[in-house]
């Protein structure tokens, strides 16, 4: 199995709040396929 890419468009801290925070925690993240 290979890895998937993906593409994340948005803001990233800082500033930190609400949607900035959010993609921080999902390309920090650790995922099972």
């Amino acid at each position: 199995m290979h890895k998937q890419r993906i593409l994340v468009v948005g803001q990233t801290p800082p500033p930190y709040g609400g949607q900035a925070i959010m993609i921080q925690r999902l390309l920090e993240g650790t995922y099972s396929s």
